[in-house]
């Protein structure tokens, strides 16, 4: 995409686009900023809000989902805008990746610390979860084809997480039948 192809899009002049932003770089880097303050303030937000970890696990799985669902074509610009980006601001992105995997750790081990969950690498575990979610946004396509919808996929990386956990709880058998769904 060019500022040219963004000007014919949005309606908006070449020297009105010029006035705001001066190159494709800087229009990165505002999505990009906005994009990390959103996140920032979300995951903030479950930091805060004291959830048991079987619960802020699936708010952060959820709400990662959920959020890419409404702002995927900016998580789609950004991530293949990227590599043009400033090194400062591509060390911002991998940054704000980096601390959603490590609230995630943090959560897992909440959850062993008070006997919830069993998770011998978390760091591994994270960042396969992690991976789950980019596969949402980067290749929807995918999910399209296989015809599942944003609340099934959500669910089946919740609960395959929970399994991973070797989460015990009377919840279990809306694990079963997820999976059976997404299986069959």
């Amino acid at each position: 995409m060019s500022l040219r192809d963004l000007s014919r899009e949005s309606g908006i002049s070449m020297g009105g686009l010029y006035a705001y932003i001066g190159s494709k770089n800087d229009l990165a880097s505002v999505i990009a900023g906005v994009q990390r303050k959103t996140i920032e303030q979300v995951i903030g937000g479950l930091a805060s809000a004291d959830l048991e970890p079987v619960h802020c696990l699936r708010a952060m799985i959820y709400g990662e989902i959920y959020m890419t669902e409404v702002l995927h074509p900016w998580y789609y610009f950004c991530f293949m805008e990227l590599k043009g980006l400033p090194r400062e601001q591509q060390q911002q992105t991998l940054d704000l990746e980096m601390r959603f995997e490590g609230f995630l750790i943090d959560t897992i081990r909440a959850g062993e610390a008070s006997g919830q969950f069993s998770c011998e690498h978390p760091e591994l575990l994270a960042a396969q979860v992690t991976a789950q979610l980019q596969q949402w946004h980067l290749k929807p396509w995918k999910f399209k084809l296989l015809d599942v919808s944003t609340q099934q996929y959500a669910q089946y990386i919740f609960e395959n997480l929970l399994l991973s956990l070797h989460y015990e709880s009377a919840e279990s058998s809306s694990i079963d039948d997820a999976s059976t769904i997404l299986c069959s």
